[in-house]
């Protein structure tokens, strides 16, 4: 950490942005700590770029990590404690693996580290493909009113009518384009495993999921057997984006030390 102040680097979701992180950013900052939130490759909401989805694998995963790499040191972050949540978890799993002493501890938000087998990351790759078609040939609209209905967003429809218009008007200022393009480079199925490299590490990782995110809660306990100085807190009664559902417990959980339950 740089002197006695804490600093986080804070990554975000798809369809997310820096703002994403807001609630959370300010309590971090009114204790004190220092926060850098990147926008993710794809999501810097500007139209006519000359995004082009069959070009994502090619500019690959690294880039992208690399580019937040360069721009954790430029920013003077080096040392700081790396958290991400879903697609910005996984791009925090591929941070780590790459560039391990940019950070001295991470937490990992209902996130994927990575698929093993070449099967499951081409069947990944056509569901991604899906995907980008629908955002390229139908628009951000019809895009956005599937994406919200997945099951794995079911806990939101708890969240206040404010809450919901005010994340689906975000969703709704992507660029499709950019979106399709943030698939291609950094979508589960080009992501490259990171277990291995998250095993070898040495600082200490915390795991978060809501019990209601059955998935990913399973997931990272079978990450947390693996690793060496993790632990997992799974929040009650909380969905998928614990960001968004519980502001609160994040922040608690990014400001607790290590060794607290």
């Amino acid at each position: 950490m740089n002197g006695l102040r804490k600093q986080f680097v804070l990554l975000h979701g798809f369809t997310g942005s820096p703002e994403s992180w807001e609630p959370v950013a300010a309590q971090l900052k009114a204790n004190g700590a220092q926060v850098l939130c990147p926008t993710l490759v794809g999501h810097d909401r500007e139209s006519g770029l000359s995004y082009s989805a069959n070009d994502g694998e090619d500019n690959g995963f690294a880039t992208e990590v690399d580019r937040l790499a360069a721009l954790v040191t430029q920013q003077q972050f080096a040392g700081a404690h790396l958290a991400g949540y879903s697609l910005g978890g996984r791009v925090a799993c591929v941070l780590l693996s790459r560039h391990p002493q940019l950070f001295s501890q991470a937490t990992l938000i209902g996130c994927h580290p990575g698929l093993d087998a070449p099967r499951q990351r081409a069947e990944r790759k056509q569901a991604d493909q899906h995907w980008q078609d629908l955002l390229l040939n139908e628009g951000l609209d019809a895009f956005v009113d599937k994406w919200e209905s997945l099951p794995l967003f079911n806990s939101q429809s708890r969240l206040s009518e404010i809450q919901l218009k005010n994340q689906r008007a975000a969703r709704l200022r992507c660029d499709p384009k950019g979106l399709a393009f943030s698939l291609g480079v950094t979508g589960l199925g080009v992501m490259p495993s990171t277990t291995s490299a998250l095993e070898a590490l040495e600082m200490p990782i915390h795991l978060v999921s809501g019990k209601l995110d059955s998935k990913f809660t399973g997931l990272l306990s079978t990450l947390l057997s693996r690793l060496k100085h993790a632990r997992h807190s799974v929040l009650p009664d909380i969905g998928h984006n614990p960001v968004l559902e519980a502001p609160d417990r994040i922040t608690a959980c990014l400001l607790s030390e290590p060794d607290e339950p």
